[in-house]
């Protein structure tokens, strides 16, 4: 069933075997750092939803730096631990991420120093780190040369 479903998928996106071989050779050099962002980014999720102290009620616990408006009389100086006011933090919309990248000759005449190959494992740790956060965040993926300032690689609508 896993063979049939990796077939679907190399078909659907016209892979070769060759194609396959150099993505695993890119994914094996950036598999660490996919895992150390994939680990950030989650971690931003999961801060929106941790609790905070609320300052500024009329009961809970006496906000240490609110003592001075006690003594004058104000209400407000007591602090207790709650959620963030949901629809000011709440994130509705997907961020959209562009990532322009140089798709010049000169990347693969100078290849010498492996920019080019240096250029796709960053791409494909991109990708990688960003699956399965789509409800967080879209990316487009375009490339610019001397040619044209705007080639499409990856859509908002269509990640790989």
């Amino acid at each position: 069933l896993a063979s049939e479903a990796g077939e679907r998928q190399r078909e659907q996106l016209d892979l070769d075997q060759l194609d396959e071989e150099k993505y695993d050779e890119l994914f094996s050099m950036v598999e660490n750092d996919i895992t150390q962002l994939r680990v950030i980014l989650q971690t931003v999720e999961a801060r929106e939803r941790e609790r905070v102290w609320l300052r500024g009620k009329t009961s809970g616990e006496i906000d240490d730096s609110r003592i001075v408006d006690l003594a004058i009389g104000e209400r407000n100086v007591y602090k207790r631990r709650g959620q963030r006011d949901e629809a000011r933090l709440m994130q509705r919309l997907p961020k959209r991420l562009s990532f322009v990248v140089d798709i010049s000759g000169s990347m693969a005449y100078f290849n010498g120093d492996q920019r080019l190959d240096r250029l796709c494992a960053t791409i494909v740790m991109i990708m990688e780190s960003l699956t399965g956060l789509e409800h967080k965040y879209q990316y487009e993926v375009v490339g610019h040369s001397g040619e044209t300032h705007y080639f499409p690689l990856v859509s908002y609508s269509s990640p790989p």
